[in-house]
């Protein structure tokens, strides 16, 4: 038999035994043998699983403590007493003499002599579902030559947390009570799997084997098991695998277009203003974005460091009015172009087109919608798949323009104007067109020359009549009786009821679920009572916020109150009772009153947007006496200034509500972003002195009230973002019988606290060309979930009580389709969205399906501003929509990467509400932890310039 290679053989000169070293130093190391750290001998042809195994085992980790405390030691000791005290005490090993140790965890077996434990890569159980119980086993082959004594076997958990060990999945014994292994003779170790909680589970086989001269030795194998659905896994696996979204380089896409006209069923407005065209400078698009490329070349697209160099020397230094325009006018062109290259890059190809009467069908998957964000109106261009560009040649590809007429579930309806016909097949590429309008409204508003420093630049100067005296407040008798008790509602109204023209914008800041919209409401019906010749514009970022805001003033009758809706908007989506306070023609299609009919109405609702829509009638500025934009974080600044730059005079009152703390706009561009194109006009005020709450100088009562009364959450649900995001003021007001209603249910881990984590394990996935991210395991879990609320009547809880937020569409897209499969419960009515699309919305119960498996991906969200970590203000709306329970499924190694889940997570485990693989850190010696991966990726972004501009915006 050849001697063993020692164990410091890979240092050459460093062995400590010199030349009374017994073992061999004719290894090669580069092509046999490795050491760990701890002292680990194996084969550099190591399997991947099995390295992992040994570099997470007690074994290892327990070694080198003991390796640094006998370092420790000997420094401590010094010369020739710790000299004396090694060669006495410790073995050639580094262990007490008598317990020689080496760990050994080769591909094939350790030093390729004595046993091979077959299988080499481990065990892999599959899925394992309740009640399940699988066996596997490993073959232990004596090949050495002599006797070998099996001296243990047991399982090592790699995956479990803290006090976890008898949760542990996987158990193993020897099938035969055979101790002596003699030369040639095999025995079996079998390893046992049961259902423990969902996820996956690692862990590994540890044997311990006594060699010829009481040499010990320890082989390592890893050990695998997922448990969940083996239908869930089955129906929801990739259809096929991921094949990585290629970068495309950009090139124009060529060819003549043949334009649509506009639909005949659609009535004329009666603009008085022709908006201009606002072109994106070609010169900016080439400097930012780099030149644009053809077929062939090689790429050009500039990198993140060099695109914000080159913006950087469009803008300007400082926001200032006399910089307004050229700042905000470049970011809105830079987030146009972004736009428009998402929506080519959408571009699909070989799609069949269906004639259906006068329009034409044809499939468009609802994730490539949900995308591109689709709606009635918008240009799609379609030309014949076997048609090719040949400008050599003379010819030029037909594209034809058409627009969208009904979008139903995953198909839409194009129309077409003349000249489009399928006589040469119906076989086409389909590329999606941006919708200029909203981008020109914001480009009309920005450059408007009037001056209104005091509402967009506002400060002391700009304060006048707005001293609100006590009895002012007392006087006034609310039409909503519930305000009465609310002191902090009835303060915001009188400040807004008695506020003089002319000065600075009022601030309503609403923290979830304290009815600012409640509280703007009752300022508009004050106002309308008091002042005879008020007339209000009452705006939000979206149609369904204008939509509540429409229902809450309904009693004012179809004489005072009209909305305005966009043309493209379906009809048959909008809610029957507010049909007659709109303008609707004979093809069933909103349409707009005249500049002379809309100024007959006191108030006038509208979106942002659609408030251009007024601009470009021609009502004259200042015919508004208040401006309302309620939801105001969620618009961009340009968007919130078509309103108000557009409509607004010297006296115009403007009234901002909103919160930012929670999302602010949606922005495609991470240029525009870095420069804070993503930052709210109601943010950017909030950050003035004159809107501060406290201290000298406050605003607090005149310039802004903050609202603390939260009519919508449990107070164990409140807690945490109470604490983080609200300085502590808010308090739960809302009605015992709704959020307290679930505190008793049977599936609370600690009764009367209605706050989960469900520690999960999972793997996020991805499948075909598609980027975005699924996880099974935490699909089938929050299903389960949705069962058990829904499959006790007792509760009384129905689909519609139930919400699941994720921030992945991929996950949004899995687990509407599993819970349309589902049909014993009507899970398909469980309303099922991203954190945007539950923004101003609530739930008796939400669920949060945070889908990230891998701590490796971490920087890969950061830096695209995805997931629940990546965005703190993100993670506020999530965790702030339920009002009796709230359950959040995840991977706690993952999420703890950020400090501020790391809180969170440890409170909800020190409440008592963790279900699942426990908690990875000490949760009550927990203390915020800034450093780690999520701290490092944030400080390399900060210094590429990407997310954190280095000459941020004032």
């Amino acid at each position: 038999m050849l001697p063993r290679p020692c164990r410091y053989f890979s240092t050459r000169n460093g062995c400590r035994s010199g030349d009374l070293c017994p073992f061999t130093h004719d290894v090669e190391p580069t092509t046999r043998t490795g050491t760990c750290t701890c002292g680990h001998v194996w084969h550099l042809n190591e399997s991947e699983a099995n390295t992992r195994s040994h570099l997470q085992s007690k074994k290892h980790w327990n070694r080198l403590q003991e390796l640094e405390r006998s370092r420790a030691g000997t420094s401590t000791s010094g010369g020739a007493a710790a000299q004396q005290t090694e060669s006495a005490d410790v073995n050639h090993w580094g262990i007490a003499d008598g317990s020689p140790l080496v760990e050994a965890a080769d591909n094939d077996n350790f030093d390729a002599q004595d046993v091979i434990v077959d299988p080499a890569d481990g065990l892999d159980f599959g899925i394992v579902e309740e009640e399940d119980l699988i066996t596997g086993q490993f073959e232990l082959t004596n090949v050495s030559g002599y006797q070998v004594e099996i001296r243990n076997c047991e399982i090592e958990s790699y995956s479990r947390g803290e006090g976890e060990e008898s949760s542990n999945p996987f158990s193993c014994s020897l099938t035969s009570p055979l101790k002596w292994l003699r030369a040639g003779q095999s025995c079996i170790v079998a390893v046992e799997v049961r259902h423990s909680y969902a996820g996956v589970h690692e862990a590994s086989l540890q044997l311990n084997f006594v060699l010829r001269g009481g040499q010990e030795v320890i082989v390592t194998r890893s050990l695998s098991a997922t448990m969940g659905s083996k239908d869930d896994q089955e129906f929801l696996r990739p259809k096929e695998p991921y094949n990585g979204k290629k970068k495309k380089k950009y090139v124009p896409l060529p060819g003549v277009v043949f334009r649509a006209a506009r639909p005949a069923i659609w009535s004329v407005p009666d603009y008085k203003i022709k908006l201009p065209w606002y072109v994106v400078p070609k010169g900016l698009v080439e400097t930012v974005f780099g030149p644009a490329t053809v077929e062939g070349d090689g790429d050009q697209k500039r990198d993140d460091k060099q695109a914000f160099r080159e913006l950087g020397r469009y803008l300007p230094g400082k926001l200032e009015p006399r910089t307004y325009v050229q700042f905000f006018q470049t970011l809105l062109w830079v987030e146009e172009e972004q736009n428009r290259r998402n929506l080519e890059d959408m571009m699909m190809t070989e799609v069949a087109l269906e004639r259906k009467n006068e329009f034409y069908d044809v499939e468009i998957p609802g994730n490539v919608q949900r995308q591109i964000g689709l709606l009635v109106g918008n240009f799609v261009q379609v030309s014949h798949s076997n048609e090719v560009d040949d400008p050599t040649n003379g010819k030029e590809r037909k594209w034809y323009e058409g627009r969208i007429q009904r979008i139903n579930e995953e198909r839409i309806a194009l129309g077409f104007g003349e000249g489009f016909s399928t006589y040469r097949g119906n076989i086409f590429d389909v590329r999606f067109v941006l919708n200029r309008m909203p981008h020109r409204r914001m480009h009309y508003a920005i450059r408007d020359s009037y001056p209104l420093d005091r509402l967009v630049f506002p400060g002391y100067l700009h304060q006048s009549g707005i001293n609100m005296l006590p009895n002012q407040m007392a006087g006034l008798s609310y039409i909503d009786e519930e305000m009465v008790d609310n002191e902090e509602q009835k303060e915001a109204v009188t400040a807004i009821v008695n506020r003089q023209p002319g000065t600075v914008p009022f601030i309503i800041f609403g923290p979830p679920g304290t009815g600012k919209t409640v509280t703007l409401v009752e300022a508009i019906q004050q106002i309308l009572e008091r002042e005879p010749n008020a007339r209000i514009l009452a705006c939000t970022p979206s149609n369904k916020a204008a939509d509540v805001i429409t229902r809450r003033l309904t009693d004012l009758g179809t004489d005072q109150l009209f909305r305005i809706n966009a043309m493209w908007r379906p009809v048959n989506e909008y809610d029957q009772e507010l049909r007659p306070f709109s303008m609707i023609n004979k093809n069933d299609i909103f349409e707009m009153p005249t500049a002379e009919d809309l100024e007959k109405f006191r108030v006038v609702v509208a979106t942002c947007v659609s408030a251009g829509v007024i601009v470009g009638l021609g009502v004259e500025r200042g015919h508004f006496s208040h401006i309302f934009i309620d939801e105001a974080g969620q618009a961009s600044e340009p968007e919130s200034m078509i309103p108000i730059r557009g409509l607004s005079d010297d006296q115009t009152v403007v009234v901002l509500a909103g919160d930012n703390q929670q999302l602010g706009p949606v922005v495609f561009s991470p240029l525009a972003r870095s420069y804070g194109f993503g930052k709210s006009f109601l943010a950017r005020l909030m950050d003035l002195p004159v809107y501060g709450l406290d201290g000298p100088g406050s605003g607090r009562g005149t310039n802004i009230v903050k609202l603390v009364k939260n009519f919508r959450s449990n107070g164990a649900i409140l807690e945490f973002p109470n604490e983080e995001f609200y300085a502590r003021e808010l308090r739960a007001c809302g009605d015992p019988k709704v959020i307290r209603k679930l505190e008793n249910h049977k599936i609370l881990p600690k009764r009367g606290y209605p706050v989960i984590f469900h520690s999960v394990i999972g793997k996020d996935q991805q499948e075909k060309d598609n980027p975005s991210y699924f996880n099974i395991e935490e699909a089938t879990v929050v299903r389960h979930y949705c069962e058990q609320l829904l499959g006790t009547p007792a509760d009384g809880l129905k689909p519609s009580d139930i919400g699941v937020i994720t921030p992945y569409r991929a996950q949004c897209d899995k687990l509407i389709r599993l819970f349309r499969r589902h049909s014993t419960l009507p899970l398909r009515e469980i309303k099922v969205g991203s954190v945007e699309e539950f923004q101003g919305d609530e739930r008796m119960v939400i669920i949060l399906s945070t889908v990230r498996g891998k701590p490796s991906q971490i920087s890969s969200d950061i830096r695209n501003a995805l997931g629940f970590v990546a965005n703190k203000f993100r993670m506020n709306v999530a965790i702030t929509r339920a009002r009796a329970l709230q359950i959040i499924v995840g991977n706690a190694d993952v999420l703890g990467l950020d400090p501020l889940w790391h809180r969170y997570l440890t409170t909800i485990s020190l409440r008592g509400g963790w279900v699942g693989k426990s908690i990875p850190w000490h949760a009550r010696e927990a203390e915020d932890d800034e450093g780690g991966e999520f701290a490092r990726v944030r400080a390399e972004i900060a210094q590429t310039h990407i997310g954190s501009s280095s000459r941020p915006v004032r």
